[in-house]
């Protein structure tokens, strides 16, 4: 069950289509047989201020992708790239803008988070 929280630079969170873009990445993970697509969520937060170094232009796209199901080191790796990709694209579309892309990720055991499904 992929979590991937993106924390962004204002000016990037206002100029990305980020429905369109957490759909690419959800489609990405699960055409490469790296989840399924009903499992991965995806949530992009705007930073109120942020600073890289001292240059107050420069931009920053920060996913965390967390993992509750064990994978072989080498499919995180390979998760946590094809976030990475989608998130360079997404950037790089904008043009003109300087900017850092990263992606953390981390496995959770399913017995270190608690989750309730909340049914109408």
């Amino acid at each position: 069950m992929p979590h991937i929280v993106i924390a962004v630079s204002p000016g990037l969170f206002r100029r990305i289509a980020w429905p369109r873009v957490l759909r690419a990445l959800h489609a990405a993970l699960a055409e490469a047989g790296l989840a399924r697509i009903g499992d991965i969520k995806s949530r992009v937060l705007a930073c109120d201020y942020d600073l890289i170094g001292d240059d107050p232009l420069a931009e920053q796209v920060i996913a965390t992708l967390l993992t509750t199901n064990p994978r072989p080191p080498e499919a995180e790796r390979q998760m946590a790239t094809r976030v990475l990709s989608c998130l360079e694209r997404a950037v790089i579309e904008i043009g003109d803008t300087r900017a850092q892309c990263c992606v953390f990720f981390h496995h959770v055991p399913k017995d270190r988070y608690l989750r309730v499904d909340i049914e109408p």
